[in-house]
């Protein structure tokens, strides 16, 4: 049963999905697949068999890929001339959602390239090879599916679908569950060799719900949503969430933060730019002076100065995510995602405030977490993404009668977005809808702004 997005959350629905959040009918449907293998006819050098790996690529892994699974497919001599490595070819290796590697004849060029793929990412290959085939001693101890594939089959050979129901679970665990199947990222954990992310230049943000046999709790227009962009262009969300270390500094103005960004556009400026008056960050300092230091996921409650005019922001909750240590800067800390859970009680409590001391309906309906902890290597990106998420949901299961329904995750990278989409899909949550918002908060913000 689908689920119809509230009318008043969109401006406009008109543009098509960004491919990867086409999971309200598949959650691989559209991502990228590139398929490494051999050309032509070739001769098994230790069969002798020869081997039409035109066929099994037509009439074998198109058909699935393609028909089936509904990926965009490239294979290798497609983009390139055959045998040739350059920078399209390494660029296809290093963006592909998924990689399939065809290693039968022990193809230099395949091998080759499946060492590129499996230096870039810790997950997203699948290796083939033709029955009986041999498997290097390198790679031996990883998981290569085996495939029979008769060329000389007037169609397709009726054998062969017991293998492509083989190859085809392998790429959807491979695309969705994220597994590492990489020897390199094994062996070295942290490992990053890929493109830089690219920030994403327009907002539009993706609502996401659990799924409905899940979702009787009270509050049942309760969205978990992906927001793509700045943070700056966020307008309507009661709370942000700012990620800060355990002395609660705030980043200095000009720093690349969600903390400096939130710390000067929450300040009163002149008319050159100038701060004038450093709202957020006075007020956290004057909470936290005598102590001069919190606990780690600690939440501090401020103001969110000018922020409330210009962004209809209503709090600012600083929580402590980070720890400094000497000669290494600031760390994430280890209980990370209680950050996120913390957040999310704290908007409980102060709604429950609301409503016995001032008689007040709940005033903190929508919060936007950054993705805290996913960049700076210490720890796996979408272990990190995935815990930040489901820390969320699990928040709900304990607290259904929360008042919180709209919870918005940042995605101001593509890599970000990756990251989440990512989350969402292995925690089963449903794809409701998408569109550029004009409202992302609670009903209530228009009373806010009267």
């Amino acid at each position: 049963m689908s689920v119809q997005l509230p009318s008043e959350l969109l401006m406009s629905a008109g543009e098509p999905l960004v491919h990867a959040h086409t999971a309200a009918h598949d959650p691989i449907a559209g991502k990228s697949c590139f398929i490494v293998m051999p050309f032509g006819i070739k001769e098994n050098p230790v069969t002798k068999q020869k081997i039409d790996f035109d066929a099994v690529y037509h009439r074998l892994l198109k058909p699935l890929v393609v028909d089936r699974l509904k990926l965009v497919c490239t294979r290798s001599d497609e983009v390139t001339d055959a045998g040739l490595i350059h920078r399209d070819m390494v660029d296809r290796l290093l963006k592909s959602d998924v990689v399939i590697a065809d290693i039968t004849t022990l193809n230099a060029n395949v091998l080759y390239e499946l060492g590129i793929r499996h230096t870039a990412k810790r997950t997203g290959t699948v290796i083939l090879r033709q029955k009986e085939d041999p498997v290097p001693f390198n790679i031996n101890g990883m998981r290569v599916i085996s495939y029979d594939f008769d060329a000389s089959h007037p169609s397709v050979d009726p054998s062969a679908e017991s293998y492509t129901r083989i190859i085809e679970a392998s790429i959807r665990n491979s695309l969705i569950e994220r597994n590492v199947d990489s020897l390199v990222h094994t062996l070295i954990p942290g490992l990053n060799v890929t493109r830089p992310a690219r920030v994403i230049p327009t907002q539009r943000a993706f609502f996401w719900r659990r799924p409905e046999r899940r979702d009787q709790e009270k509050n049942a227009s309760r969205y978990f949503c992906i927001l793509q962009g700045d943070l700056i262009w966020a307008y309507g969300v009661d709370v942000w969430v700012n990620p800060e270390n355990t002395s609660m500094q705030m980043g200095r103005l000009h720093d690349e933060s969600i903390s400096s960004c939130i710390r000067y556009h929450g300040a009163l400026r002149d008319g050159t730019g100038s701060v004038r008056r450093d709202r957020i960050a006075d007020s956290l300092r004057r909470k936290v002076k005598p102590t001069r230091t919190v606990e780690p996921s600690t939440v501090i409650v401020t103001d969110p100065g000018r922020l409330a005019g210009t962004n209809g922001v209503k709090a600012i909750f600083h929580v402590a995510a980070q720890h400094g240590e000497p000669g290494r800067g600031y760390l994430t800390i280890r209980s990370y995602a209680d950050c996120v859970q913390n957040v999310l009680k704290t908007m409980d409590d102060l709604n429950a405030q609301y409503l016995r001391r001032l008689r007040l309906r709940p005033q903190l309906k929508s919060v936007i977490f950054p993705l805290f902890g996913t960049r700076g290597g210490e720890r796996d990106a979408q272990e990190v993404a995935y815990n930040i998420v489901q820390k969320a949901i699990a928040h709900f299961e304990t607290s259904p009668a929360s008042p919180t329904e709209r919870v918005f995750f940042l995605a101001f990278t593509d890599a970000d977005d990756e990251l989440l989409v990512t989350a969402f899909n292995r925690l089963k949550l449903d794809f409701v809808g998408d569109g550029i918002v004009s409202n992302l908060g609670s009903s209530i913000l228009n009373e806010f702004k009267g």
